[in-house]
């Protein structure tokens, strides 16, 4: 008998399986399995391909995890058996898989196998909320959840499922389904903890949709990821290997004394105004890029979210009802600890083509055709995506929690300045820079706590880092600087040699992140 250590891989939005065919063969050709009678098999999900993946969290994730039990089912028939399941996902397929793995934990699929590896590339683990108060960020998040269905308004917070607390006088409670994925007496985070080993990696510049805040799980920036776009200001010190890719997050992190546009930094105590001429002008010129972006490089994607998501939308509300029809998953929203099981090792009771990532009658070959954009047309997407995100930005935005540094705090500062691998960051007083993997805190190098780089989060923003924080991860920042669509470069999802960076981070997740024992 053959044991098979399984793989899952899991795309993002609008994506197909051949988005992940790099990451695919890397895993076939570089990792060995961790014995003689045991085989590494990969398996790519198919059952949210293109639009399907507007049909939410909780539908997609319950179609991943029936793939899984699937797949299990089909080796078990060959006379063999799965010991050993791994889970990687990327962009929004992360989250999708963290609902997946916490649908199989309500089926006790991991009563006979072991998780070993959850690793997800650039996903937004705390939702796409863009932070702030500005009139743009209100507007960005009140509109663009709608263009992407019932995910997005999961992924933006703004849907509600009935939770039963034991602690609530009603014994019910509304809450955004990310926020209950967090909490430690759901399915979801008991399935995070039982896997030997949780891996993020994010990206630290041109990737504003998911950035360093949301994918790594932290109420820290330290990269200011959601403002900087110039790689030339970075000086990091990177792991072993795997230079100038992937960051040693417990080393110091060295930011230029130069500002994005060339100056020497501001050398004044005081907070920046609210207010300038400058500060006007350059919003006016980033707007105005984003305008140019929409007529000349991103009119298709507008034209599909605009008119085609109407289509899809129809398609979307008979595919759940569907799916509601015949599956319930209100089981998946009371304490874990309340789950009931019948005890049998059938992993649930669903039938193997439930899945499938093409409808069959009117309008399937259409959505399918509109689904597969062309590789070009996306990453021109996510590049005008980021240049919205700079738009809605300014050089001291107000997403940033800034706080006057104490008089003490800039003494102990100058004394540190002049410690190897500190270097003044432009922003604001000269503070060294120290962030862990371990904790969601930036501190100087005396040990002070620092509180510029904290993000203005929502409260359920906050509630979710702070409890998915409780479990142990190892965080890799990646920094890729040869194309702005870094978004798809992180896992070479197509050939483009602005992608070789990618290249490195993978290698760093097949020799180093992933483990087989």
């Amino acid at each position: 008998m053959m044991e098979y250590h399984l793989v899952i891989l899991v795309h993002g939005l609008w994506g197909q399986t051949y988005n992940l065919n790099y990451l695919e063969r890397q895993v076939r050709e570089q990792v060995k399995p961790a014995k003689d009678c045991e085989r590494i098999l990969v398996h790519k999900t198919r059952s949210h391909a293109g639009f399907l993946t507007y049909d939410g969290l909780d539908v997609n994730g319950k179609r991943i995890a029936d793939e899984v039990t699937a797949e299990t089912k089909k080796i078990r028939s060959w006379g063999d058996k799965v010991t050993k399941l791994s889970v990687v996902g990327y962009s929004v397929g992360g989250v999708l898989a963290r609902y997946a793995i916490g649908v199989l934990y309500s089926e006790r699929y991991y009563d006979k196998v072991k998780p070993m590896n959850f690793v997800t590339f650039c996903s937004p683990h705390v939702g796409t909320i863009f932070p702030g108060e500005s009139w743009s960020a209100r507007l960005f998040n009140a509109i663009i959840p709608f263009f992407l269905a019932h995910t997005g308004a999961q992924i933006f917070m703004r849907d509600r499922v009935n939770i039963r607390f034991e602690y609530s006088s009603s014994k019910k409670r509304n809450l955004p389904l990310l926020v209950w994925m967090a909490e430690r007496n759901s399915v979801f985070y008991k399935a995070l903890a039982v896997f030997q080993n949780r891996a993020l990696y994010c990206n630290v510049i041109n990737d504003k949709r998911t950035s360093w805040y949301t994918c790594a799980i932290s109420a820290m920036d330290p990269f200011n990821s959601m403002v900087n776009e110039e790689a030339s200001i970075y000086d990091f010190e990177y792991i072993e290997n795997y230079s100038p890719v992937v960051i040693d997050l417990n080393k110091p992190i060295a930011l230029s004394t130069l500002t994005m546009s060339g100056a020497p930094a501001p050398l004044d105590k005081k907070q920046p105004s609210s207010f300038s001429i400058g500060r006007f002008f350059k919003a006016i010129y980033n707007w105005l890029k984003v305008l140019v972006g929409l007529l000349v490089v991103s009119p298709f994607f507008f034209f599909n979210l605009a008119c085609i998501s109407l289509f899809v939308r129809v398609k979307m509300v008979n595919r759940v009802k569907c799916f509601s029809r015949d599956t319930s998953l209100m089981h998946l929203y009371e304490f874990a600890e309340n789950l009931s099981h019948n005890g049998e090792d059938d992993y649930g009771e669903q039938k193997d083509e439930k899945y499938s990532s093409s409808e069959p009658g009117t309008g399937a070959a259409v959505e399918t055709m509109l689904s597969e954009l062309s590789d070009a047309i996306r990453d021109q997407t996510e590049i005008f995506v980021n240049s919205v995100y700079k738009a809605m930005n300014g050089k001291y935005p107000d997403n940033y929690e800034q706080e006057s540094a104490k008089q003490e705090e800039l003494q102990g500062s100058e004394k540190s300045a002049s410690m190897d691998g500190v270097v003044k960051f432009s922003h604001r007083d000269s503070l060294p820079l120290l962030f862990t993997s371990s904790s969601s805190e930036l501190k100087n190098l005396n040990g002070e706590r620092i509180n510029d780089f904290r993000l203005n989060l929502t409260e359920y923003e906050k509630y979710v880092i702070k409890e998915l924080n409780t479990l142990k991860w190892n965080k890799y920042p990646i920094f890729i600087r040869k194309t702005k669509a870094s978004h798809a470069a992180v896992i070479v999802r197509h050939g483009d040699p602005a992608f070789e960076e990618g290249i490195i981070a993978v290698n760093h997740f097949v020799r180093e992140a992933f483990q087989t024992k």
